[in-house]
């Protein structure tokens, strides 16, 4: 009977720490987003990503482990096809995808990871994503 009991708690505990280590983010994080800023491409002079909050009330109330982004594909030369493309996305924990539309139809899905300062200070700054063009890098 007590190897039965002990058979039974060890096995809830293993289940217990097996539960408690999914998931992509450090245990603890709430992520707070900044999605109100033009992001610089690194490497790339002249091209940025804009991310904003949509117009919900849902980012009005305080903080927000996942929901959506808009913005824009920006580059300085008026003629480059990275020029004023809308892109739409989303964002759970650190996790981030979006797609942007180019005006030739083609379009181009972006996922990744956003690094925080730290596992207290969820300032965003870096987010490194890939794509069927390459490896993009955005930090401030």
């Amino acid at each position: 009977m007590k190897k039965s009991s002990l058979f039974k708690i060890m096995a809830i505990g293993l289940l217990a720490v097996i539960t408690s280590c999914g998931g992509s983010d450090p245990p603890g994080t709430i992520f707070i987003p900044d999605f109100t800023a033009t992001w610089p491409v690194d490497g790339e002079e002249g091209y940025f990503m804009n991310l904003q909050y949509p117009d919900d009330p849902k980012y009005d109330d305080g903080p927000v482990q996942s929901g959506a982004i808009l913005g824009e594909e920006q580059h300085e030369d008026d003629d480059d096809p990275r020029h004023f493309n809308i892109l739409k996305g989303n964002f759970n924990g650190l996790d981030i995808e979006f797609t942007i539309e180019r005006e030739n139809g083609d379009k181009i899905t972006y996922n990744g990871k956003m690094t925080p300062i730290s596992e207290t200070n969820h300032f965003i700054v870096k987010i490194e994503l890939h794509s069927s063009e390459g490896n993009v890098v955005l930090s401030r």
